[in-house]
């Protein structure tokens, strides 16, 4: 009896040292997760990179002629962001509304994008399982609604942002802005860091005469953008977007006509008549068949390289045979009348004296 005691008592103190090694277990354990940092316990990272997305855009616009896109720092965490919101509600319908219903404008001027001035942003996004970086451009490339806001001329900064529930299910956003005046936003390390497209060729825009109807059509070449178009000609992007019935998103191609002013708000270019025009408009050939110049070809000639020469008269050779043959006439009347004055001279006798009887009262007197 007393031996089945001492067994039982061993058990007990052989149960009570396990329970006692457990607790301890439990506890270490507890204490070890506690301290853990949340990095450890995070959801499995999502396949690619905001900055892989980035590139990959990039390179497409790079193929169509037009410049990379500048990541944007505020861009790219509000992408981020709807990719967490999105992944934390499974399978959303609609891929644009975010916490509250809020759109990608509403959830950009919250967040102080533009710094109070006016901004454009388009917002485009794709999620499903094993989805890739890659496989969402991919699709956006033949979708008519996303594919203009990849190879947009009106943009000029982006963000990307990946996500994943867990449960092989990825999801991409990327959101497009541009700021009237430019942004203070910009993330200097991703300016600086190097793309993965190459720099495509960019003709610099030049200013385009008036029409003669006062408007003003800029032909779109090799890189240039609606938003390069409208700062170099010094008006407001939406007035062309509005002129030419664009949207936002427009797509624009080398070759293009892009008016920039309507009809009436420029003076038409005044074309001044150079001298070499004016000389081919007076001056008349001659009809000799020599080659030398005529008495008016000369004096054309002269009043077309000294507007402030005095006129001259010029004469055709008959005209100055009339005149020479009148001015001999003259003279020649002139000595005939001369002569015959003289030689009638000597036949004319002056009047004698007449004899008067009356004596002289002025006569000497002897």
């Amino acid at each position: 009896m007393n031996l089945m005691l001492a067994k039982e008592d061993g058990n007990i103190l052989r149960l009570n040292s396990f329970l006692i090694s457990m607790r301890k277990f439990l506890i270490a354990t507890i204490f070890i997760l506690s301290i853990l940092p949340v990095s450890a316990l995070a959801a499995p990272a999502a396949q690619g990179s905001p900055g892989e997305v980035v590139a990959i855009i990039n390179a497409y616009r790079a193929e169509n002629g037009l410049p990379a896109y500048v990541e944007n720092s505020l861009l790219s965490q509000l992408a981020q962001g709807q990719a967490d919101w999105l992944a934390s509600q499974g399978t959303p319908g609609d891929v644009h509304a975010g916490p509250g219903g809020t759109r990608p404008r509403d959830r950009a001027a919250a967040a102080g994008y533009g710094n109070g001035q006016s901004f454009f942003v388009s917002e485009i996004g794709k999620y499903s399982i094993g989805e890739t970086p890659q496989s969402a451009v991919d699709w956006w490339k033949q979708s008519p609604d996303h594919n203009p806001t990849m190879i947009a001329s009106t943009y000029v900064e982006i963000g990307c942002g990946v996500s994943t529930d867990g449960n092989g299910r990825y999801y991409y956003i990327c959101l497009t802005g541009y700021v009237a005046g430019g942004s203070a936003t910009t993330n200097p390390q991703a300016q600086a860091a190097p793309q993965a497209a190459a720099a495509p060729v960019m003709i610099p825009v030049t200013k385009a005469d008036p029409q003669p109807d006062g408007s003003i059509v800029h032909i779109i070449r090799q890189g240039q953008t609606l938003w390069t178009v409208a700062a170099v000609y010094e008006v407001p992007l939406q007035q062309i977007i509005d002129l030419n019935g664009y949207t936002e998103s427009q797509i624009i191609f080398p070759g293009d006509e892009v008016i920039v002013a309507p009809a009436g708000s420029a003076a038409p270019p005044q074309v001044e008549p150079s001298p070499t025009a004016e000389l081919e408009a007076t001056a008349t050939p001659s009809a000799g068949p020599t080659a030398e110049p005529t008495l008016q070809e000369l004096a054309a000639l002269q009043s077309a390289n000294n507007d402030t020469a005095p006129e001259v008269i010029t004469l055709s050779s008959e005209e100055a045979k009339s005149q020479n043959n009148t001015v001999k006439w003259v003279v020649g009347l002139a000595l005939a009348s001369i002569l015959a004055v003289i030689v009638a001279s000597f036949f004319i006798q002056r009047p004698r004296a007449t004899e008067s009887s009356e004596p002289d009262p002025f006569a000497s007197i002897d």
